[in-house]
């Protein structure tokens, strides 16, 4: 089901996207270059910045591990077919990123790429075809689904 749902995203103009369909194709771009890579640093680096765009809204610049962690843990957590736990593997997946972009790590087991790669399929799988990701139509909607709402009270 949701390769018919990815089709029609693909197949439709920009114009009659929403937000969160947007974010779902600029995310798919950089799985491309991930694609097109030729070492496993870049491909894994690519797929983290894809995972970042899945996650991450554009005013966020602190705290992305953690955020990109949590958020994924939550989000993939229904579909993630691995035994392991979603939360501690994206934290890991994305510090060996943060070594391959930072630090010039040169070699990186195949196993942290197919984690993200499977993260990217979890995502896509989430925001298009489950509840009620699939009802969002921003990044912003899906990140308040998320988080506890801040509610500010006053005892005297």
């Amino acid at each position: 089901m949701w390769c018919e749902q990815l089709t029609v995203l693909v197949d439709q103009e920009n114009l009659g996207r929403t937000d969160l369909e947007k974010t779902v194709v600029v995310a798919l771009e950089w799985v491309g270059h991930a694609a097109a890579a030729p070492l496993a640093p870049v491909r894994l680096v690519s797929m983290v910045t894809a995972l970042e765009v899945f996650v991450i809204d554009r005013h966020e610049s602190l705290g992305k591990r953690s955020k990109l962690s949590h958020r994924f843990g939550r989000i993939v957590s229904a579909c993630y077919l691995d035994g392991d736990n979603p939360t501690s593997a994206a934290s890991e997946f994305y510090r060996v990123g943060s070594e391959c972009l930072h630090e010039g790590v040169t070699q990186v087991e195949g196993g942290v790429v197919n984690t993200a790669h499977d993260f990217v399929t979890a995502v896509v799988l989430a925001y298009l075809t489950t509840e009620p990701y699939r009802n969002c139509l921003d990044l912003s909607a899906v990140l308040a689904l998320d988080e506890p709402e801040c509610e500010l009270s006053y005892e005297i």
